[in-house]
């Protein structure tokens, strides 16, 4: 009597899409346990936008891990044994988050510097704001136009659509990678896998979410740092309130390193105009 043979691993199925979902779960509580660490920290509506890409770009990804799981699969019948669909999605998943993480970063850092080259910064990764000068009448005490900055949704869905281009491209490399070579890595997953050929759900368990938590967990780390906005000491002051939280607290730090100065006052205020002003400096204490 012929034994029948074990039964597969399956990535699309009810399970599959379960650990799935716990997965994304984890791995978006690893995104705020990193945004509490941060310093300076995020405003939430800000990290909301940042994580927002690796959340679509990862379904995205997702779904192209598991039809290429499946296409891979149906590529080995000229072999004598085969690996199932979760032993590829175990290979993809190491190539998505090591080399293709890499191959992304690249991307986006050639990108970010060619935009700011050819003077689109807003397109560079983070920079999700416009400013609005108003030149009319109305002018600030120091003379300059009154200035607004605010959250363009418009920025934001641009730079979405650029990391997802991103992603696929990243995606097609590593898969004619993992076609050209798919009998090399048959004979890895097979290796790595024979024990488990009669435990199809101990192998889902372990392809889908033990390795992919740590994995991913550690690639959404890497991309959360490259896709968000860079701090910048010379930069608006508005802009930074707008982006991160005690923006005051930050700025007066920067001058902790000069307790040894005192305030002067130079001259008695003016009123020759209609602005009226002091003139003051700082004198090193003796």
């Amino acid at each position: 009597m012929i034994a029948k043979p074990p039964e597969g691993c399956s990535v699309t199925d009810v399970s599959g899409w379960i650990v799935q979902i716990i997965l994304g779960l984890i791995c978006l509580g690893v995104l705020i346990c990193k945004r509490y660490q941060e310093k300076p920290r995020r405003l939430w509506k800000i990290w909301l936008l940042d994580t927002s890409k690796q959340i679509v770009s990862a379904l995205a990804a997702h779904m192209l891990n598991v039809v290429l799981a499946v296409v891979l699969t149906s590529i080995q019948d000229s072999h004598k044994h085969t690996a199932d669909a979760c032993a590829w999605y175990f290979v993809t998943i190491i190539f998505d988050t090591t080399l293709g993480t890499f191959i992304c970063y690249l991307m986006l850092k050639y990108l970010n510097q060619f935009f700011i080259a050819k003077r689109i910064d807003h397109l560079a990764s983070g920079n999700y704001f416009k400013v609005h000068e108003n030149t009319l009448p109305q002018q600030s005490s120091l003379g300059k136009p009154n200035r607004k900055v605010e959250i363009d949704y418009g920025i934001w869905f641009a730079q979405l659509l650029i990391w997802i281009m991103i992603v696929i491209l990243s995606k097609i490399f590593l898969y004619l990678i993992q076609y050209y070579l798919s009998g090399f890595f048959i004979n890895i997953t097979l290796f790595l896998f024979q024990g488990l050929r009669n435990l199809p759900f101990v192998k889902l368990l372990l392809v889908m979410i033990l390795i992919p938590t740590i994995m991913n967990a550690l690639q959404f780390w890497l991309q959360d740092n490259f896709l968000k906005k860079k701090t910048d000491d010379h930069e608006d002051i508005m802009v930074k309130q707008l982006f991160f939280e005690d923006t005051g607290a930050i700025e007066l730090s920067k001058v902790s390193y000069v307790p040894d100065l005192s305030l002067i006052h130079i001259s008695e205020p003016t009123r020759q105009a209609e602005i009226s002003y002091a003139v003051f400096c700082l004198k090193k204490k003796k």
